[in-house]
């Protein structure tokens, strides 16, 4: 039957990372005063379907200064959707609840609470991984995993209604349930379905992040061990879902855009940086428009709302143009390369208050408490693109030749997610100028996978390397893993 004083030591072990996680977290989200990131207009693709809208005495500070912790439903407001995303089927099972047994009342702490569930199942679906490992380096992957992502750069997106704060727990279940299925001995069926639903959240979460299904495509793909695990129909099927579930984000996408994005990169930026008449003759655009400069596609006084324009706009207004622009200018590419790598470094969004307005906290204020590791990593790269460039590209590098070497069995998971990170930063840095530090949360997130998958393996020994893949794949072996 084994020694219970072992059997309590192996708990305890398995146990007390999780029990850390959750109180880290949990005293972020849930105990006053708790944090947030406070909206800057995205929470209505979220909150107006539900008509969820914040308490009258939030109104005037709803928007950048603070957070809202308090929403209600206003049946006199119509119901809306602007974009698809996963988010919505996130929150249906909190607006069913919160009807019924809270007068009505959404406490902000809802959506913080689920959001931690999901990402602790995420350390909870990769423990047994970790705990193949000698106990000593057991605890520096969990103090790597803890540190990093309980920390209030991620842990103040899960109370949000923003649609990457899914992107991001879905990104790291998805992450944990790859690990389990390509380390754990006898691929389960179980996890291999579960990681290609988890995709498809992931993937439905965010337009933008949508067009990331060729990276699970390729996953499902070239890694074997879900080729010899899903049957061949659940493979087959996986494949075109994870590709179908992209087409209605694309298709329901709202006129226009993408050309705000792209109007943002033209006015903001190109115009301020270059000849405007020679930027405006590029994209087609009559010359008057210069006096446009330094506007964004969110401005009052836009073009894009003025009639006139709006139909030029949308038509020239391509990222293929935008593309086409930077590859004659060359320099102008690497110019916004370097702006994004500076706010990146920020590790948070600039101007976006963590706190409730009742709290007595300043407008826009920032929480300094657990936030020790994006606080370092701010402390030294910021603002030092030369220097955060270089790290980031040497993680990539280096996790890939290290998976390369130890666990060729994961490389298609490693491959995908650093294009995956790649795309990502080359969309936010060169399609859209606007809050770019925000729009670089979910690469940040992706590049700090990297960065604790290579932690992993620095730790695996030598007589775990390659283990897993060296062992017969067998149909039968299907048990939970």
């Amino acid at each position: 039957m084994g020694d219970p004083v072992l059997k309590m030591e192996s708990l305890g072990r398995r146990v007390f990372p999780l029990l850390a996680a959750f109180l880290m977290m949990g005293a972020q989200l849930l105990v006053q005063p708790i944090i947030g990131l406070s909206d800057n207009g995205d929470y209505f693709n979220v909150t107006a379907p539900y008509q969820l809208e914040p308490e009258p005495r939030y109104e005037t500070t709803r928007y950048f200064t603070h957070i809202v912790p308090r929403w209600f439903y206003d049946t006199s407001v119509p119901e809306k959707a602007r974009l698809l995303t996963s988010e919505i089927w996130v929150v249906r099972p909190l607006v069913i609840v919160t009807r019924r047994f809270f007068d009505g009342v959404f406490d902000l702490r809802w959506m913080g609470l689920v959001h931690m569930l999901i990402l602790l199942a995420a350390m909870v679906a990769v423990e047994p991984v970790i705990s193949r490992l000698p106990r000593p380096r057991q605890l520096l992957v969990w103090a790597a995993l803890i540190v990093v992502f309980c920390d209030a750069t991620y842990t103040a997106h899960l109370n949000s209604f923003y649609m990457d704060a899914a992107s991001f727990v879905w990104l790291m279940l998805a992450a944990a349930l790859y690990v389990r299925s390509v380390a754990m001995p006898g691929p389960s069926l179980a996890t291999a379905i579960g990681f290609v639903v988890v995709t498809l959240l992931f993937l439905t979460s965010k337009l933008q992040h949508a067009y990331l299904f060729p990276a699970f495509v390729a996953v499902l793909v070239f890694d074997r061990r879900f080729r010899q695990v899903l049957p061949l129909p659940v493979w087959v099927v996986s494949i075109l879902a994870t590709v179908g579930v992209t087409l209605p984000m694309f298709d329901n996408a709202p006129a226009g855009y993408g050309a705000s994005a792209a109007f943002n990169v033209v006015f903001d930026d190109l115009l301020e940086n270059n000849d405007p008449q020679e930027v405006l003759r590029h994209f087609g655009l009559p010359p008057e428009l210069e006096s446009q400069k330094g506007l964004n596609g969110f401005s009052p006084n836009s073009a894009l709302r003025d009639p006139r324009y709006r139909d030029l706009l949308l038509a020239n207004l391509t990222h293929g143009k935008l593309l086409h622009f930077y590859l004659k200018r060359p320099d102008e590419m690497f110019r916004l390369i370097g702006f994004a790598l500076t706010e990146c470094s920020r590790e948070r969004e600039q101007g976006m208050g963590n706190f409730a307005p009742d709290v007595g906290r300043a407008p826009r204020e920032q929480s300094g408490a657990y936030a020790f590791y994006s606080d370092f990593k701010r402390f030294v790269f910021y603002p030092r693109p030369w220097l955060y460039g270089p790290f980031l590209a040497a993680v990539m590098l280096g996790v890939l030749r290290l998976g390369w070497l130890r666990t060729p069995y994961a490389l298609p998971g490693l491959l995908a997610v650093s294009a995956m990170a790649a795309f990502e930063f080359g969309v936010s840095a060169l399609a859209d100028v606007a809050e770019t530090d925000r729009h670089l949360f979910l690469f940040r997130a992706m590049q700090d996978l990297l960065l604790v998958s290579l932690v992993g393996l620095l730790l695996l020994p030598k007589t775990e390397r390659g283990a897993v893949a060296s062992e017969p794949l067998r149909p039968s072996s299907r048990q939970s893993g």
